[in-house]
């Protein structure tokens, strides 16, 4: 059992009374399910019929005065059914969801669904819930929630929500304790292909251990992410993350909760009792949980460790526009616990030969003004990564208002042979309100390539990604990624240490090298932005970023 540095106030909360205490329990007919039934549907609650339907799995809707809700079938009642279902989902108000449920149970339904009994059932909440996770257990029936979105695949989704197209297969699982957040994962478009998003809600029947172990098992699931406010059967928890160690599955978690107020809000929000961060984290650390302080570094995290090819290493390596940039990036690297490698000679000399104004250069390369950019960006890129020197290389760029998102990410259909490998490329804060960032996190992710926010947004996911992807299974005893206020250098180091290098990723500027020949760019007509700023898709004559210094 984890404990608390605080005695008086509990690290996580206590196993209700009733529950299944330690075991890890089946979790299958909520995230597999191979037949639905859904009670209670209506127009206005259409999309989680929608979800449904988009499934291979058999759905039918029980609604008494109806025989079809926005194309679903329906039948009368659950008694009319002509199959026992795998999984009920229960969309029906608080005061006939426990007769719902008991219908269920009496058919053989394996799981249920509970997205209501939030705040609208009011005093009558707490009691119902409690008798229905006593009643759960008692008939062996998985539950998720209640107050909860459900639980969001490429394949058959009982999700309340709308799930964009952009809503991707692959091999990255997310586990919420707020319905709010796992929804910010099925809208943030291509850049992580999931296996699932399961918001869990106030866990009255299955919790994040449990998916925890059902994902540590899968062996289509290369990577987890955690939104935590609570961990409610630490023992379950802490077992969970071993078997994620032992296979070799990278964990990513933000905690919340740490500050007072935070606190406050979790336990009005799901009855989430929290306490030491630094006990929890230390907690964390045994296991070599990747834990992060934002959503942000979250999802780049995630962003990488679910790429096609993961990171093969920590040597960094960047191209930049400005020695200023080049500096940041510096501390940024340093900061995340790893460093840029210095160049060998052999990549020296040819640099100072491609470039003869070039005078010792160093990494990060500072190529402002040695050639056009058409031509520094491209040879820079090209030559770092050929000399086998480097696993990530790093394209700083700046964005303005007078480069579009295409001639932003125009070099990135130019990556040569390394055209398939993750790319995380930096920017100066100015990116935040340009279009750009649309079209970079949207086309890239499809390339293989990451975009992020500026410089030590770039650095930050790369050492536990790295290592995460190249050290195999895991000891129970891994070191700790923190943040980057914290050291961590000697940990990506030692899990990398025996290590093969792979070849190079490639980071791209935001010029392609067969726009090199001379043309007259054709102006477009300034648009406003939902910002308020006016832009321009292209720009007669490359200019340089208001806040761009060399």
């Amino acid at each position: 059992m984890l404990q608390s540095s605080t005695p008086s106030q509990p690290l996580i909360a206590p196993t209700p009374a009733g529950t299944a205490g330690d075991a890890l329990r089946d979790v299958t007919p909520l995230v597999q399910p191979r037949s639905v039934v859904v009670v209670g549907p209506s127009d206005r609650h259409a999309s989680v019929l929608h979800n449904l339907l988009a499934g291979r799995a058999p759905v039918v809707g029980v609604h008494p005065g109806r025989h079809s809700v926005a194309g679903l079938p329906c039948v009368p009642s659950i008694g009319d059914l002509e199959h026992a279902p795998d999984l009920g989902v229960l969309m029906v108000g608080h005061r006939r969801v426990e007769q719902a449920f008991e219908e269920l149970i009496a058919v053989g339904a394996r799981g249920v669904v509970m997205p209501g009994l939030g705040s609208e059932a009011g005093v009558e909440g707490p009691g119902i819930a409690a008798r229905l996770r006593s009643r759960a257990e008692a008939a062996g029936v998985a539950i998720l929630g209640h107050n909860c979105m459900g639980i969001a695949t490429p394949a058959c989704s009982p999700w309340i929500g709308t799930l964009p197209d952009t809503f991707l297969p692959g091999s990255v699982a997310v586990v919420a304790q707020s319905g709010s957040v796992a929804e910010a994962f099925t809208t943030m478009g291509p850049r992580v292909g999931f296996r699932a998003v399961v918001s869990t809600g106030s866990e009255i029947g299955r919790d994040v251990a449990d998916f925890l172990d059902h994902f540590a098992e899968d062996p289509a699931t290369s990577a987890i992410g955690l939104f935590l406010e609570t961990v409610r059967r630490p023992a379950a928890f802490v077992e969970a993350l071993r078997k994620c160690a032992e296979r070799g599955k990278p964990v990513v978690c933000l905690k919340v909760g740490r500050s007072v107020t935070a606190a406050r809000v979790a336990l009005a929000h799901t009855g989430a009792i929290v306490g030491s961060g630094t006990s929890f984290s230390a907690a964390l650390a045994r296991y070599g949980v990747i834990e992060v302080e934002d959503f942000q570094q979250l999802t780049e995290t995630l962003e990488l460790l679910g790429s096609p090819r993961p990171l093969g290493g920590v040597r960094l390596g960047a191209v930049s526009e400005s020695g200023g940039e080049c500096g940041l990036l510096a501390d940024a690297a340093d900061a995340a616990g790893i460093a840029f490698q210095p160049m060998a000679a052999s990549l020296q000399h040819d640099l100072e030969e491609r470039f003869p104004g070039l005078v010792a250069p160093q990494n990060p390369l500072d190529v402002w003004g040695l050639d056009s950019p058409e031509r520094a960006f491209p040879w820079a890129l090209d030559l770092m990564a050929r000399s086998g020197q480097y696993d990530v290389i790093i394209g700083q760029v700046d964005l303005s208002t007078y480069r579009g998102p295409r001639r932003t990410s125009g070099a990135s259909s130019w990556s040569g042979p390394w055209r398939t490998s993750p790319t995380p490329t930096a920017s100066s804060p100015s990116w935040s309100r340009s279009a750009t960032v649309t079209h970079l996190r949207t086309s890239w992710p499809r390339r293989g390539k990451g975009a992020f926010r500026w410089s030590a947004a770039s650095t930050e996911p790369c050492g536990p990604s790295a290592a995460s992807g190249r050290a195999g299974p895991r000891s129970t005893r891994c070191p700790r990624w923190s943040t980057p206020s914290r050291n961590r250098g000697s940990s990506v180091r030692e899990r990398c240490r025996s290590s093969t290098p792979r070849p190079s990723c490639v980071a791209t500027a935001w010029w392609s090298p067969r726009a090199s020949a001379p043309r007259t760019p054709r102006p477009r007509r300034p648009r406003r932005t939902p910002w308020g700023i006016r832009s321009w898709s292209r720009s007669t004559a490359p200019r340089t970023s208001p806040g761009a210094t060399a």
